[in-house]
């Protein structure tokens, strides 16, 4: 089945230090304040966010299309399409293009921008071009139940290419 993916590449700048932490105690109170108090009253329809727990304390921004670990320095993540929300657009070379994400990257571009605002940073979003990927129909789902230690490796993993390297 072929769904559509972007990835993206959110930064956060003059919040957080790779190494150092929250830049002051003032605005990590404000990050957190911002995730608990601000970003419920928006009423957001993409995107909802929950709280960080144990590990990493950092929450999740989540929407019909992904999930974002929401660190205050940078993020990384691949949304996939998850309907057929599509729009079309005529391009300047008299093209017609179509994407998958329009809105949701816009509402997250404004979430971020109005978390960095309310921090006393800024922020920057970067996005690649939508790609396609092929995803198992429904037809061809293993129930999880059925598997066994012996079959796990070959029903689930990928076959590792002989001298690849693994991440």
């Amino acid at each position: 089945m072929r769904h559509f993916a972007i990835k993206v590449r959110g930064i956060f700048n003059g919040i957080y230090e790779w190494g150092e932490g929250f830049k002051s105690r003032d605005i990590a109170s404000r990050w957190n304040w911002y995730w608990k108090v601000e970003f419920p009253k928006k009423g957001h329809l993409f995107w909802k966010y929950a709280q960080g727990g144990d590990f990493g304390e950092c929450g999740y921004l989540t929407g019909t299309d992904g999930s974002i670990y929401m660190h205050p320095m940078d993020f990384n993540a691949v949304l996939v399409s998850s309907s057929g929300c599509v729009c079309t657009s005529r391009g300047s070379d008299g093209k017609d293009y179509y994407n998958h994400f329009q809105s949701v990257l816009r509402t997250l571009k404004e979430i971020c921008d109005e978390c960095a605002e309310f921090c006393g940073g800024t922020f920057d979003l970067l996005i690649s071009k939508e790609f396609a990927i092929e995803t198992p129909d429904i037809r061809e789902l293993i129930d999880f139940q059925e598997i066994g230690e012996d079959g796990y490796a070959e029903k689930i993993g990928v076959e590792r290419e002989q001298g690849s390297y693994i991440y």
